[in-house]
Protein backbone atom coordinates (compact mmCIF):
# COMPACT_ATOMS: atom_id res chain seq x y z
CA UNK A 1 0.00 0.00 0.00
CA UNK A 2 2.89 1.50 0.96
CA UNK A 3 5.09 1.60 -2.49
CA UNK A 4 2.11 2.18 -4.41
CA UNK A 5 1.18 5.53 -2.42
CA UNK A 6 4.57 6.80 -3.36
CA UNK A 7 4.32 5.47 -7.07
CA UNK A 8 1.45 7.49 -7.88
CA UNK A 9 2.94 10.42 -5.98
CA UNK A 10 6.15 10.70 -8.22
CA UNK A 11 4.07 9.60 -11.20
CA UNK A 12 1.81 12.78 -10.55
CA UNK A 13 4.51 15.47 -9.30
CA UNK A 14 7.00 15.21 -12.14
CA UNK A 15 3.79 16.61 -14.70
CA UNK A 16 2.47 18.93 -12.00
CA UNK A 17 5.83 20.39 -11.05
CA UNK A 18 6.78 20.81 -14.78
CA UNK A 19 3.25 23.12 -14.99
CA UNK A 20 3.53 24.94 -12.33
CA UNK A 21 7.35 26.14 -13.57
CA UNK A 22 5.65 27.02 -16.72
CA UNK A 23 2.99 28.54 -15.28
CA UNK A 24 0.71 30.79 -17.09
CA UNK A 25 -2.19 29.30 -19.56
CA UNK A 26 -1.14 25.67 -18.73
CA UNK A 27 -1.13 25.86 -14.91
CA UNK A 28 -4.84 27.52 -15.31
CA UNK A 29 -6.18 24.80 -17.33
CA UNK A 30 -4.80 22.20 -14.61
CA UNK A 31 -6.06 23.97 -11.91
CA UNK A 32 -9.50 23.77 -13.88
CA UNK A 33 -9.32 20.25 -13.97
CA UNK A 34 -8.57 19.53 -10.75
CA UNK A 35 -11.64 21.65 -9.58
CA UNK A 36 -13.76 20.23 -11.62
CA UNK A 37 -12.71 16.69 -10.93
CA UNK A 38 -12.90 16.99 -6.87
CA UNK A 39 -16.05 18.77 -7.58
CA UNK A 40 -17.28 15.71 -9.25
CA UNK A 41 -16.24 13.21 -7.12
CA UNK A 42 -17.70 15.58 -3.60
CA UNK A 43 -21.23 15.34 -5.76
CA UNK A 44 -20.83 11.64 -7.21
CA UNK A 45 -21.29 11.01 -2.74
CA UNK A 46 -23.19 13.71 -1.69
CA UNK A 47 -25.55 14.02 -4.74
CA UNK A 48 -28.94 11.50 -4.71
CA UNK A 49 -29.67 11.15 -8.06
CA UNK A 50 -27.14 11.57 -11.07
CA UNK A 51 -29.39 15.07 -12.37
CA UNK A 52 -29.06 16.89 -9.18
CA UNK A 53 -24.82 16.04 -9.44
CA UNK A 54 -25.04 17.49 -12.85
CA UNK A 55 -26.89 20.06 -11.76
CA UNK A 56 -24.42 20.97 -9.06
CA UNK A 57 -21.20 20.56 -11.55
CA UNK A 58 -22.59 23.05 -13.42
CA UNK A 59 -23.80 25.63 -10.83
CA UNK A 60 -20.24 25.22 -9.47
CA UNK A 61 -18.44 24.73 -12.32
CA UNK A 62 -19.70 27.23 -14.78
CA UNK A 63 -20.49 30.24 -12.03
CA UNK A 64 -17.67 29.96 -9.90
CA UNK A 65 -13.89 29.58 -11.33
CA UNK A 66 -15.36 30.84 -15.07
CA UNK A 67 -17.47 33.54 -13.40
CA UNK A 68 -13.75 34.84 -11.98
CA UNK A 69 -11.44 33.83 -15.15
CA UNK A 70 -14.17 36.02 -17.37
CA UNK A 71 -15.14 39.11 -14.37
CA UNK A 72 -12.40 38.53 -11.56
CA UNK A 73 -13.40 38.66 -8.06
CA UNK A 74 -17.15 40.07 -9.22
CA UNK A 75 -17.54 37.84 -11.53
CA UNK A 76 -17.52 35.02 -9.11
CA UNK A 77 -19.24 36.46 -6.14
CA UNK A 78 -21.95 37.07 -8.79
CA UNK A 79 -21.34 33.58 -9.86
CA UNK A 80 -21.91 32.19 -6.24
CA UNK A 81 -24.70 34.30 -5.38
CA UNK A 82 -26.34 33.19 -8.32
CA UNK A 83 -25.54 29.11 -7.77
CA UNK A 84 -27.02 29.39 -4.11
CA UNK A 85 -30.69 31.25 -5.67
CA UNK A 86 -30.58 28.02 -7.92
CA UNK A 87 -30.48 25.72 -5.62
CA UNK A 88 -32.87 27.26 -3.33
CA UNK A 89 -35.29 27.65 -6.50
CA UNK A 90 -34.92 24.00 -7.75
CA UNK A 91 -35.09 22.64 -4.45
CA UNK A 92 -38.40 24.24 -4.02
CA UNK A 93 -39.73 23.23 -6.96
CA UNK A 94 -38.47 19.13 -5.99
CA UNK A 95 -40.73 19.99 -2.66
CA UNK A 96 -43.51 21.23 -4.48
CA UNK A 97 -43.40 18.01 -6.77
CA UNK A 98 -43.67 16.02 -3.56
CA UNK A 99 -40.05 14.05 -3.92
CA UNK A 100 -39.30 11.97 -1.40
CA UNK A 101 -38.57 14.25 1.90
CA UNK A 102 -35.30 11.75 2.39
CA UNK A 103 -33.79 13.19 -0.75
CA UNK A 104 -34.16 16.46 -0.24
CA UNK A 105 -32.66 16.56 3.16
CA UNK A 106 -29.91 15.22 1.69
CA UNK A 107 -29.58 17.25 -1.56
CA UNK A 108 -29.76 20.28 0.05
CA UNK A 109 -27.20 20.76 2.69
CA UNK A 110 -25.05 18.61 0.35
CA UNK A 111 -25.41 21.50 -2.70
CA UNK A 112 -24.38 23.64 0.27
CA UNK A 113 -21.47 22.18 1.25
CA UNK A 114 -20.38 21.43 -2.00
CA UNK A 115 -20.75 25.36 -3.21
CA UNK A 116 -18.75 26.17 0.09
CA UNK A 117 -16.43 23.21 0.22
CA UNK A 118 -15.11 22.43 -3.38
CA UNK A 119 -16.91 25.25 -5.16
CA UNK A 120 -15.30 28.06 -3.27
CA UNK A 121 -12.16 26.70 -1.90
CA UNK A 122 -11.59 24.76 -5.52
CA UNK A 123 -11.59 28.43 -7.20
CA UNK A 124 -9.26 29.41 -4.74
CA UNK A 125 -7.39 27.12 -6.92
CA UNK A 126 -7.94 28.74 -9.90
CA UNK A 127 -7.39 32.35 -8.56
CA UNK A 128 -3.83 31.33 -7.44
CA UNK A 129 -2.79 29.52 -10.99
CA UNK A 130 -4.31 33.19 -12.70
CA UNK A 131 -3.10 35.37 -10.14
CA UNK A 132 0.07 34.54 -8.62
CA UNK A 133 3.56 32.42 -10.31
CA UNK A 134 3.85 28.94 -10.30
CA UNK A 135 6.84 29.31 -7.94
CA UNK A 136 4.90 30.26 -5.20
CA UNK A 137 2.10 27.61 -5.90
CA UNK A 138 5.20 25.21 -5.95
CA UNK A 139 6.55 26.53 -2.71
CA UNK A 140 3.34 26.10 -1.17
CA UNK A 141 2.98 22.86 -2.13
CA UNK A 142 6.47 21.46 -0.29
CA UNK A 143 5.03 23.02 2.58
CA UNK A 144 1.71 20.78 2.61
CA UNK A 145 3.83 17.47 1.43
CA UNK A 146 6.13 18.44 4.22
CA UNK A 147 2.95 18.28 6.54
CA UNK A 148 1.84 14.99 4.84
CA UNK A 149 4.71 13.33 5.02
CA UNK A 150 5.72 14.03 8.32
CA UNK A 151 2.56 13.79 10.29
CA UNK A 152 2.56 9.90 8.64
CA UNK A 153 5.73 8.86 9.92
CA UNK A 154 5.63 10.97 12.80
CA UNK A 155 2.55 9.70 13.81
CA UNK A 156 3.38 6.23 12.92
CA UNK A 157 6.53 6.08 14.71
CA UNK A 158 5.54 7.97 17.93
CA UNK A 159 1.57 7.42 17.95
CA UNK A 160 0.08 8.42 21.47
CA UNK A 161 -3.58 10.64 22.18
CA UNK A 162 -6.07 10.37 19.13
CA UNK A 163 -6.23 13.97 17.40
CA UNK A 164 -9.43 13.30 16.64
CA UNK A 165 -10.54 9.82 17.38
CA UNK A 166 -14.37 10.52 16.42
CA UNK A 167 -13.77 12.10 12.66
CA UNK A 168 -10.35 10.22 12.40
CA UNK A 169 -8.87 7.30 14.18
CA UNK A 170 -5.64 7.11 13.11
CA UNK A 171 -4.88 10.49 13.26
CA UNK A 172 -2.47 11.12 16.72
CA UNK A 173 -1.45 14.37 18.41
CA UNK A 174 2.06 13.86 17.93
CA UNK A 175 1.34 13.33 13.91
CA UNK A 176 -0.04 16.85 13.98
CA UNK A 177 2.90 18.11 15.61
CA UNK A 178 5.15 16.62 13.46
CA UNK A 179 3.31 17.68 10.31
CA UNK A 180 3.56 21.33 11.78
CA UNK A 181 7.29 20.61 11.88
CA UNK A 182 7.37 19.36 8.34
CA UNK A 183 5.18 22.19 6.83
CA UNK A 184 7.91 24.66 8.36
CA UNK A 185 10.99 21.84 7.09
CA UNK A 186 8.68 22.49 3.36
CA UNK A 187 8.71 25.84 3.50
CA UNK A 188 12.18 26.66 4.37
CA UNK A 189 13.14 24.38 1.56
CA UNK A 190 11.15 26.01 -1.10
CA UNK A 191 12.42 29.64 0.05
CA UNK A 192 15.89 28.06 -0.38
CA UNK A 193 15.21 27.04 -3.93
CA UNK A 194 13.27 29.84 -5.26
CA UNK A 195 15.03 32.24 -3.40
CA UNK A 196 12.68 33.83 -1.78
CA UNK A 197 13.63 37.05 0.64
CA UNK A 198 12.22 35.34 3.71
CA UNK A 199 13.14 35.35 7.26
CA UNK A 200 13.64 32.97 9.84
CA UNK A 201 10.47 33.91 12.35
CA UNK A 202 8.22 34.51 8.89
CA UNK A 203 9.39 31.18 7.04
CA UNK A 204 7.91 30.07 10.65
CA UNK A 205 4.85 31.84 11.15
CA UNK A 206 3.77 30.58 7.42
CA UNK A 207 4.96 26.99 8.36
CA UNK A 208 3.23 26.75 11.03
CA UNK A 209 -0.43 28.61 9.22
CA UNK A 210 0.13 25.94 6.32
CA UNK A 211 0.91 22.87 8.55
CA UNK A 212 -2.21 23.97 10.65
CA UNK A 213 -4.71 24.51 7.62
CA UNK A 214 -3.61 21.18 6.28
CA UNK A 215 -4.91 19.42 9.13
CA UNK A 216 -7.95 21.37 9.54
CA UNK A 217 -8.69 20.15 5.78
CA UNK A 218 -7.17 16.68 6.36
CA UNK A 219 -9.71 16.40 9.41
CA UNK A 220 -12.69 18.00 7.13
CA UNK A 221 -12.76 15.76 4.29
CA UNK A 222 -13.32 13.07 6.84
CA UNK A 223 -15.60 14.48 8.27
CA UNK A 224 -17.51 14.43 5.14
CA UNK A 225 -16.71 11.00 4.17
CA UNK A 226 -17.68 9.98 7.52
CA UNK A 227 -21.11 11.76 7.33
CA UNK A 228 -21.74 10.50 3.97
CA UNK A 229 -20.56 6.91 4.89
CA UNK A 230 -17.93 6.51 2.16
CA UNK A 231 -14.28 5.28 2.75
CA UNK A 232 -12.22 7.10 -0.53
CA UNK A 233 -13.98 10.35 -2.11
CA UNK A 234 -13.02 8.09 -5.31
CA UNK A 235 -10.67 5.78 -6.88
CA UNK A 236 -8.86 7.78 -9.51
CA UNK A 237 -5.50 7.60 -7.68
CA UNK A 238 -4.45 4.54 -6.90
CA UNK A 239 -3.44 4.08 -2.72
CA UNK A 240 -4.31 7.18 -2.14
CA UNK A 241 -8.13 7.16 -3.56
CA UNK A 242 -9.82 10.32 -5.27
CA UNK A 243 -8.02 13.73 -5.82
CA UNK A 244 -9.82 15.27 -3.22
CA UNK A 245 -8.50 12.61 -1.04
CA UNK A 246 -4.89 14.01 -2.15
CA UNK A 247 -5.50 17.31 -2.50
CA UNK A 248 -7.83 18.33 0.92
CA UNK A 249 -4.74 19.50 2.81
CA UNK A 250 -4.23 22.01 -0.17
CA UNK A 251 -7.51 23.26 -0.64
CA UNK A 252 -7.11 24.93 2.98
CA UNK A 253 -3.49 26.05 2.64
CA UNK A 254 -4.00 27.70 -0.77
CA UNK A 255 -5.71 30.56 0.96
CA UNK A 256 -2.61 31.27 3.16
CA UNK A 257 -0.53 31.98 -0.67
CA UNK A 258 -2.61 35.68 -0.16
CA UNK A 259 -1.07 36.73 2.86
CA UNK A 260 2.25 36.65 1.38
Amino acid sequence: MLVERILTALVLLVPVVGIMLVGGWPLIALAVLCFGIINYEFFSFAATSRRERGLQLVLCSLLLPFGFLCWGLPGMSGGLVLAVVLVLLVSILDVEAQRHQGDYQRFLPGAFVGLGYTGVLGSCLVIAAAELPGALLLWLLLGVMGADTFAYFGGRAFGGPKLAPRISPNKTVSGGLCGLVGAVAGIWLGSLIFGFPFGIVRIIAFGVLVGVMAIFGDLAESLLKRLYEVKDAGSLLPGHGGLLDRVDALLFAVPVLFLV
